[in-house]
């Protein structure tokens, strides 16, 4: 028979884990409320421009900076916003960088997939 929940085969009490249990919620605190988010974002978005740089330097004329970005970032937002999906922050972040790949004259799919 197996042990009920919590409880070893010899009925010593054990420590349930989440590693026993399936992931059914993750969420990400971006208001601050449980930890201070700003340097993990303004790192993203550091480490996102110098990929850029690195990999598609004919984008970097149109977000020379790391701050050009939420102008492109705005844009999206609104659009999938739209869409009823402002939720989606990976979705708003991949339109903003396919909005700056067709300015720049580069294949969107090219930049997103990558």
């Amino acid at each position: 028979a197996e042990p009920e929940a919590g409880r070893s085969r010899s009925g010593r009490t054990r420590a349930v884990t989440m590693a026993t249990r399936p992931v059914r919620v993750l969420s990400f605190d971006l208001d601050d409320t449980i930890w201070h988010c700003a340097p993990v974002l303004s790192r993203a978005a550091r480490k996102q421009h110098e990929y850029l740089r690195e990999h598609f330097p004919e984008m970097i004329a149109h977000v020379p900076h790391e701050k050009a970005f939420s102008e492109y970032f705005s844009a999206a937002r609104e659009e999938v916003g739209r869409e009823q999906r402002g939720f989606d922050l990976t979705l708003t972040r991949k339109r903003a960088i396919e909005r700056i790949a067709r300015t720049a004259g580069v294949d969107p799919k090219l930049v997103v997939e990558s």
